[in-house]
């Protein structure tokens, strides 16, 4: 049962002292050439779905989904809902 906000924040798995922690990206990430491609288009837009990620770096979905996936696991960019993608500033 829970009684109050910090029951609901432990069982989310939300930690509040996460929020004010800082991390520092590496400066200098050592890309893939498709992994820069992808990288360099989502600097030009903000935020793309990855159908038309796929027709702007010419690769099929089979070969971008694991891509996309490494970016974010290396905190590069961010996935949304609807398929959407976003670089992190």
């Amino acid at each position: 049962m829970i009684e109050s906000f910090e029951d609901l924040e432990y069982i989310m798995g939300w930690d509040s002292t996460s929020k004010n922690e800082s991390r520092q990206l590496a400066l200098f990430q050592n890309l893939l050439p498709d992994e820069q491609q992808v990288v360099d288009l989502l600097k030009e837009e903000n935020n793309l779905m990855i159908d038309i990620m796929c027709l702007r770096v010419d690769m099929p979905v089979s070969k971008l989904s694991p891509l996309l996936l490494k970016l974010e696991f290396m905190g590069l960019i961010k996935s949304l809902p609807g398929k959407v993608y976003r670089l992190i500033n």
